[in-house]
């Protein structure tokens, strides 16, 4: 395996099955295989994932090609998002490690999550979470196929987004500043997340902005100065700059 201190991390690209949304991101990630870094997705990459094979999409099993691939040369970790479901259960062996909630790494030290728990006021989402992704659930989708399960979730997504979108916009400053009290009490120094589509950093909470191809930018950390920024994607990779 390629080792490399630094770890590229990205969230929320919401991609679609189409070659205007995820030809870029698949020119991204060829751009990762030719390197050494790292890299951790930090949930939403998709726009829907339901891992189970009557609903997922030639895009998704192209991405799982690749982590299968590069995980054999790379950390590739993976972290659902709220629009991300069963992938880890289901395809967890296709990367270093997945989650479905939060991860460490760094021997704890550096936390990792999506961000969509974190505004305990958004009720609202947290019920659908919880409904979404216990195992009764589950099961319901799975037998019912993409012709009822699919339209059902796409159906529940669209009606909170509006109320979700609203949370977004407004950064829940005091859950905030719970995490971070949190944080110190068990001695981490960084937690990374997405979710809310712009970027922020508070007490060691750094959030992700959402990911584009133009001029998308990327959390990047490097454990050998113990540093953490943000960067334009293009410039960890200098030959790509004014393609």
């Amino acid at each position: 395996m390629k080792k490399n201190g630094k770890i590229i991390f990205i969230a929320d690209a919401h991609l679609v099955d189409t070659a205007d949304s995820s030809d870029g991101f698949f020119e991204f990630l060829k751009k990762i295989g030719e390197s050494e870094y790292q890299i951790v997705f930090l949930g939403d990459i998709f726009e829907l994932w339901i891992a189970f094979d009557a609903y997922e999409e030639p895009i998704h099993r192209r991405f799982l090609e690749w982590c299968r691939t590069e995980k054999e040369h790379r950390m590739v970790g993976f972290l659902e998002g709220n629009h991300e479901f069963y992938v880890a259960w289901r395809h967890g062996d296709a990367f270093t490690w997945a989650a479905e909630s939060t991860h460490c790494l760094s021997n704890g030290k550096i936390c990792l999550m999506h961000g969509d728990r974190v505004n305990e006021s958004d009720f609202l989402y947290r019920v659908f979470r919880v409904f979404m992704r216990n195992p009764v659930t589950r099961l319901v989708v799975r037998l019912a196929g993409p012709g009822i399960g699919r339209a059902l979730a796409q159906k529940i997504l669209h009606g909170l987004k509006n109320k979700n979108m609203r949370y977004k916009k407004n950064f829940p400053e005091r859950y905030f500043c719970r995490l971070a009290d949190e944080m110190e009490k068990k001695n981490m120094s960084l937690c990374l997340m997405g979710h809310f589509h712009q970027a922020l950093s508070l007490r060691g909470i750094n959030v992700l902005p959402a990911w584009n191809f133009e001029d998308g930018e990327v959390g990047v950390y490097d454990s050998d100065s113990d540093r953490y920024y943000l960067t334009p994607w293009r410039n960890l990779f200098p030959e790509t700059k004014g393609e």
